[in-house]
């Protein structure tokens, strides 16, 4: 395998198509064993957690009864949701690996049959139903294509009057901030995305079918943007 300078060199010589191409998908190296799936749940947490209740505070669900947290991984979201709104129960759809660690999640929570976990691969699975469901830190790991399908099937499984929710590092329309812009080059070497301003998230919401989109910054790096199913 690669490490990251000599993938980095290979990208300028060869372009990032041709090396990714020899290389294995990224979660696929992310989840190769219990050990690393733990080590990259952690690392998610210590970067969402923080962030989310002020995210779910934006979002304002309180019409909301079911939640479907996209690639939730080990319940970040998840937990700061169900804190918040005690008639909401979610639903964390992730790889099968996830489970036993949202099952820890699930019994250090004492939330029962509210946090619920659907095993799943979004290329092949349908995505469950529900009122709402939230993409954290998902579609900059995706080109432009694959995040307008994966925003069709979520807008399949909300219903009508349903709403999805991306949150996500987002450019300004100047570059910055630098923060971002430096985290961007880890998307571009490690996954097949990258970081968008809101106006490129909102097209793509757009091209999906939702609308009413809204921009919400929170005063964190990760912020939130919402589409709606008229």
């Amino acid at each position: 395998m690669y490490t990251s300078s000599r993938v980095g060199s290979h990208y300028l010589a060869r372009g990032k198509a041709a090396v990714d191409a020899e290389l294995p998908a990224p979660f696929e190296t992310i989840y190769r064993d219990e050990a690393a799936t733990e080590a990259f749940l952690e690392a998610m947490w210590q970067l969402s957690f923080g962030v989310s209740g002020e995210l779910v505070q934006l979002a304002e669900l309180d019409d909301v009864r079911t939640l479907v947290d996209v690639g939730g991984a080990s319940g970040a979201f998840a937990v700061a949701v169900l804190k918040r709104y005690p008639q909401l129960s979610v639903t964390v759809f992730d790889l099968p690996q996830v489970g036993p660690f949202l099952d820890r999640t699930r019994e250090a929570g004492r939330f029962g049959d509210r946090l619920g976990f659907t095993p799943g691969d979004f290329f092949e699975d349908a995505l469950p139903l529900a009122d709402c469901l939230s993409f954290g830190y998902i579609l900059s790991d995706w080109e432009d294509t694959t995040c307008v399908e994966l925003l069709r099937m979520a807008y399949d499984a909300c219903g009508s009057g349903g709403r999805v929710l991306l949150m996500e590092r987002l450019f300004d329309e100047d570059g910055g901030p630098l923060a971002t812009a430096a985290m961007n080059l880890s998307m571009h070497v490690e996954t097949q995305g990258r970081h968008r301003t809101a106006a490129e998230y909102t097209a793509l919401l757009k091209e999906a079918g939702f609308g009413d989109c809204t921009v919400h910054r929170s005063t964190w790096d990760k912020h939130l943007v919402m589409g709606r199913r008229s």
